[in-house]
């Protein structure tokens, strides 16, 4: 009987040692800090405007791979005036190292959920990729974390003019979720009290494991503490068009959560086992006792996937060749009060009344001398852009590559540098 007691002793002392170990996984900061390697300083110009802003930008893309895509808001690459900024850098260590500034474009833009996903021109492997976590997850009263550059940390640090940018430079604000189901303009947001700045715009808003749920975007007017993250779901929806990898949390690893509750689980089987064995032996020649505990189910991926926010991304489907002869098409134009222009073979849009068959008026804001051409081909109509200043858009906001064919059918739109410029294809 002794020798029991004292087995069973030793096995809850084992148990009680690995809690501490649990909890200590689960409450650590470090994966906060990790998730700063994730981060990047953005840095715009409109010559247009010639105004110069700065912002944070989210790292994406798959695990060992260099990085080729950051997510930021779209307010952070647009002037005063509504456009896009024509200079778009990623900054990675300071003004000081040159080589250390990314070009980057506008991949994927969303005027209403307020993001967009930059392309950079040469893939870097000096930060990492983050890992997103759903924001339907998130419940008021939890620990979040905002990422950044504000501009006041800046401003305090005796450098700040050559803009510090390394992965020690970013800013950690921390704060609680004062609201998980908030919205404003038809988007959805995480009302949070983590301080948030001009310059932070752009960055993640992670949870205690480093999980980005959201994008930091916006302070109150009236008060310091109430403050906006974007939902990070719209972004999922825009990656997967782009074909752009990135990480959803579970999949390569357990959060600490669910480390602790497994550990916890470790330990409570552990005693039944030796209680078992105890009582088991202490009985001679009967029958062994059936086991009072069930296998541990698989573990579950540490989020519930809830309904994301639906994002107005729809790659254009191919072309439909079109019987010769029958197909006949025409443009609106917004801008031109609703003008009619017939597609006989091919229209060029642009400010340059020598090679263009549809003008601007010298000096119109955004529009380049030769913008973009529509194209009718066998009854197949095609949209380029001519490698303007302020680019092309279809009407789900993606960017269009310069002189690639992007097909176009009955109903379907596009807009040029600004939605006020937008086209609608219609029959004729």
């Amino acid at each position: 009987m002794k020798k029991k007691l004292s087995v069973i002793f030793l096995a809850l002392v084992l148990a009680l040692a690995m809690l501490p170990l649990a909890a200590a996984s689960a409450q650590t900061n470090q994966k906060v800090l990790d998730a700063r390697k994730s981060v990047v300083r953005i840095y715009t110009e409109s010559s247009y405007a010639d105004e110069a802003y700065i912002g944070s930008g989210i790292c994406v893309g798959k695990a060992g791979n260099p990085i080729q895509y950051v997510v930021s808001n779209l307010h952070v690459v647009t002037d005063s005036m509504g456009y896009l900024c024509d200079g778009i850098y990623i900054v990675l260590d300071s003004f000081q190292n040159l080589e250390s500034i990314i070009p980057a474009t506008v991949a994927y833009q969303s005027v209403e959920a307020d993001f967009c996903v930059l392309k950079l021109e040469t893939p870097t492997e000096l930060r990492v990729p983050i890992t997103f976590l759903s924001a339907n997850t998130v419940e008021p009263t939890q620990s979040v974390y905002a990422l950044g550059f504000p501009g006041v940390a800046d401003d305090l640090n005796d450098l700040g003019f050559v803009l510090p940018s390394r992965i020690d430079d970013v800013t950690v604000t921390t704060g609680t979720v004062s609201k998980n189901n908030a919205s404003s303009d038809g988007a959805n947001f995480i009302q949070i009290d983590a301080t948030i700045n001009g310059g932070n715009s752009g960055g993640p808003l992670v949870t205690e494991n480093g999980y980005c749920v959201g994008i930091n975007s916006f302070t109150a007017t009236r008060g310091q503490t109430t403050n906006g993250a974007i939902f990070i779901d719209y972004v999922f929806k825009a990656l997967d068009g782009l074909g752009a990898d990135y990480i959803m949390a579970g999949e390569g690893g357990l959060s600490g959560t669910l480390l602790y509750a497994l550990i916890g689980a470790a330990a409570l089987v552990v005693i039944v086992v030796v209680i078992i064995i105890a009582v088991s032996s202490s009985k001679k020649k009967k029958a062994a006792p059936q086991a009072a505990f069930a296998q541990t189910p698989a573990a579950q991926p540490p989020f519930a996937q809830g309904q994301a926010p639906q994002v107005p991304f729809a790659p254009a489907p191919p072309a439909s060749p079109r019987p010769q002869g029958g197909a006949a098409f025409s443009l609106v134009g917004a801008a031109f009060a609703g003008s009619v222009f017939p597609v006989k073979e091919s229209v060029v849009i642009g400010r340059n009344a020598t090679e263009c068959n549809l003008v601007y008026p010298d000096g119109t804001p955004g529009i380049s001398s030769v913008h973009c051409r529509v194209a009718l081909v066998g009854g197949a109509l095609n949209l380029y852009d001519l490698s303007s200043s302020y680019g092309t858009y279809l009407e789900n906001g993606v960017k269009l590559e310069p002189n690639r064919p992007y097909p176009l059918h009955e109903g379907d739109s596009f807009y040029l540098a600004k939605r006020e410029n937008t086209f609608t294809v219609v029959r004729r």
